[in-house]
């Protein structure tokens, strides 16, 4: 594995500052169940490596106004465990069961899952189906 820089922002502000800074040369730590592999054999070579996990907030899945909102870092374990999901939305529950192993879905996380362009992106369907939307935030604004 080559050399990078890491960073652990504790803000949201920070990490889009520390993604603004450099740009194509970083890259972004949630779950690590695809970029420590990338990593590992020589496939990603970021010179600097974000880690998304000390920011309040990105894990908690909560039911607010009728929607259920669930932050990037929530773990697809999660998903599949969570009595609301499995109640309200059970395909989503269902697709989550079927990735990986239960040690990956203990660390794989929806934002991982969704972002990364893999065929084995699970979540990604029910979501669509369900007509789930996604909040993106970067530095020229949501």
């Amino acid at each position: 594995m080559r050399p990078f820089d890491y960073l652990e922002p504790k803000r949201i502000d920070e990490a889009i500052a520390a993604l603004a800074e450099h740009g194509r040369e970083a890259a972004l730590l949630a779950g690590g169940t695809d970029l420590l592999v990338a990593l590992k054999a020589d496939v990603l070579r970021p010179k600097v490596v974000v880690n998304l996990k000390r920011i309040p907030g990105l894990a908690e899945m909560a039911a607010e106004n009728g929607e259920m909102r669930m932050g990037a870092l929530t773990t697809v374990r999660a998903i599949e465990k969570s009595a609301l999901i499995k109640e309200r939305f059970p395909a989503l529950a269902e697709a989550a069961s079927r990735l990986g192993s239960v040690q990956i879905r203990h660390m794989a996380t929806v934002g991982g899952n969704l972002c990364r362009a893999a065929p084995c992106s699970e979540t990604a369907p029910p979501l669509m189906v369900l007509g789930a939307k996604v909040r993106l935030v970067g530095h020229s604004g949501e």
